[in-house]
């Protein structure tokens, strides 16, 4: 079974489509609370949680909470604008044991589209974060084993 939470309605962009802008808060759960939810909700038969937004990496914790349900065996998926994403973070998400996916939300086919949608000078940022997360993911499923 699984369940999708939208776990933070706060976001690092203003995009034309979205309403988001007009729910951000920081009236979320902690990370106790959420630990204490997912905890029941793997008790009853959730096997996989997906995290939406808003931006699930403006959550200082989000991290912790993906490493929590992966301890527990539960598969755990994520979609993102890709901007937040650094080394760190690329590292703990292609470590994850029951990592479901990734998906990086891209508007239109060329920066310019891109751009209208979600805001100047972020196209770049998000395609070399998503080139460093594939790349990332390779070297770890490969650890030397994979022909260059």
């Amino acid at each position: 079974m699984r369940a999708r939470f939208e776990i933070t309605t706060r976001c690092n962009l203003n995009c034309l489509h979205c309403g988001a802008v007009q729910y951000k808060t920081t009236n979320e759960w902690t990370t106790a609370e959420a630990v204490r939810v997912f905890d029941d909700m793997v008790a009853s038969g959730i096997n996989q949680v997906d995290f939406l937004g808003g931006e699930p990496f403006m959550r200082e914790d989000i991290l912790e909470l993906c490493s929590h349900l992966d301890e527990k065996g539960v598969s755990v998926s994520l979609s993102t604008n890709g901007l937040l994403l650094n080394e760190e973070i690329i590292d703990t998400l292609v470590n994850l044991n029951h990592l479901g996916s990734i998906s990086f939300s891209i508007d239109g086919a060329s920066r310019k589209v891109y751009e209208t949608v979600r805001g100047e000078n972020s196209y770049e940022k998000m395609l070399a974060n998503l080139r460093a997360l594939v790349s990332r993911k390779k070297e770890t499923k490969c650890q030397g084993l994979c022909k260059a």
